[in-house]
């Protein structure tokens, strides 16, 4: 009938604008310690409704605005591995690369229809400035990183969720031979571990963790049963470490892969 996909008749009129609402939500998320009043300079910029298929920056492109995905779905077309990763609301796109002046590393596009908030890149670095907030960036960015390579954090997770489980990790250093205090959840960056456990009617059991991303821990999460865990350094090891375990509760892929 020439009506084009994704279009939308108002039926009545509403007053709340809850895109900007939730940019608002996304941005405390990202930035936690940043005070109401900055985050709202951020929400006065620019808006764009972008239609599907439309490219927001391309690969070896430096942009000129950071982009939040407020509404739809977009995607990263990765040059290097060539694989494809959907980007959900409340994404940032060029953050690391207007810092830091950089060329993106892939194709970002729409896959829907996507409403953005585009934040200028002086704009944005003033903020990230007098927020002091450049150090706490790049570290959650490598923390990120390293979740996307695990089994458990890997997938279909959106941006907003990995940025706050990445604020609640801790790495801490063990060397051979040292004990390893098993609460909340573990996730080995690098090293090798032994674990131990046992538990109600069930054997003892021995096992060896050494494959980068491996995790253990949080078995109060998909188990009545009263477990025991020891864990004993091996070699000189990395360990991640999320004590505060109520944002993985909420996360159903997570509590599956866990049970697995």
């Amino acid at each position: 009938c020439g009506v084009t996909f994704g279009c939308t008749d108002m039926l009545i009129e509403g007053h709340e604008d809850y895109a900007l609402e939730s940019g608002g939500n996304y941005l405390r998320g990202y930035y936690p310690n940043a005070e109401d009043g900055e985050i709202h300079m951020l929400l006065n910029c620019e808006r764009e409704s972008v239609s599907a298929g439309t490219i927001l920056l391309k690969d070896q492109e430096t942009p000129e605005h950071v982009i939040l995905v407020l509404t739809g779905v977009a995607e990263l077309l990765s040059s290097n591995e060539k694989t494809r990763f959907q980007l959900s609301s409340g994404t940032i796109i060029g953050d690391l690369s207007v810092l830091f002046g950089l060329k993106s590393k892939g194709t970002f596009r729409t896959l829907t229809y996507v409403e953005t908030l585009n934040i200028p890149a002086i704009l944005f670095k003033e903020f990230v400035n007098r927020n002091q907030l450049l150090d706490q960036i790049k570290k959650t960015q490598d923390m990120i990183e390293f979740l996307q390579q695990t089994r458990l954090f890997g997938e279909s997770i959106s941006s907003p969720i990995q940025s706050q489980i990445a604020q609640k990790m801790k790495l801490s250093k063990y060397e051979k031979g040292d004990p390893i205090t098993c609460k909340g959840l573990k996730l080995l960056k690098e090293g090798k571990v032994e674990l131990t456990g046992s538990g109600t009617g069930m054997k003892k059991s021995r096992y060896v963790v050494a494959k980068e991303g491996d995790f253990w821990g949080c078995e109060q999460m998909i188990s009545n049963k009263t477990l025991s865990t020891n864990a004993i350094a091996l070699t000189s090891t990395l360990i991640y470490s999320i004590t505060d375990t109520e944002i993985l509760e909420n996360i159903p892929i997570v509590r599956w892969k866990l049970l697995e």
